[in-house]
């Protein structure tokens, strides 16, 4: 399967009335909409950096962009890719991984991240983000997202015309 562009606007956070926060993605070149739920303080760090905005704490892109510059490292792209997980009765279940793909002189490497720390340093570094066609596929067809669109009280097509 293929990697789906995304970019993230400077309105797509959304705080939830369950104490959850989304981003809402804008994927692929008809921008279909896909949430990604990440914390208040991630959500609030990601949306300032999309909107070119300085925020009080970019901890993780600062001290993440330093050991990059450090090492002599670049950040190549972020991918939203699939994995799998075992919940506490043993279930084993997809799930989506952010990935951070670097390059260090001739060697590609990646490291697994948090949602808001992988887009928040793709957004401070002007990388390329991507989202795996079956992350995406699966999360449009779930009912989690769904769900989610309700509680954000829009569906896709009014998300889309914002």
């Amino acid at each position: 399967m293929g990697l789906i562009p995304f970019v993230v606007t400077k309105d797509a956070g959304v705080n939830l009335s369950d104490g959850r926060s989304v981003v809402v993605l804008r994927v692929g070149e008809v921008m279909v909409h896909f949430p990604i739920i990440m914390t208040p303080f991630d959500t609030k760090c990601v949306m300032s950096m999309a909107a070119g905005l300085e925020f009080y704490d970019q901890a993780f892109p600062n001290v993440m962009g330093n050991i990059l510059d450090g090492l002599g490292a670049s950040l190549e792209r972020i991918v939203i890719a699939n994995g799998t997980a075992t919940d506490e009765d043993g279930k084993r279940a997809e799930v989506s991984i952010p990935v951070i793909c670097l390059r260090q002189g001739e060697k590609d490497f990646s490291v697994v991240a948090f949602a808001g720390d992988a887009i928040s340093l793709a957004l401070a570094r002007n990388a390329p983000m991507f989202i795996q066609e079956e992350v995406f596929m699966r999360g449009i067809e779930s009912e989690e997202v769904k769900n989610l669109l309700d509680m954000i009280g829009r569906s896709m097509p009014e998300i889309l015309e914002n």
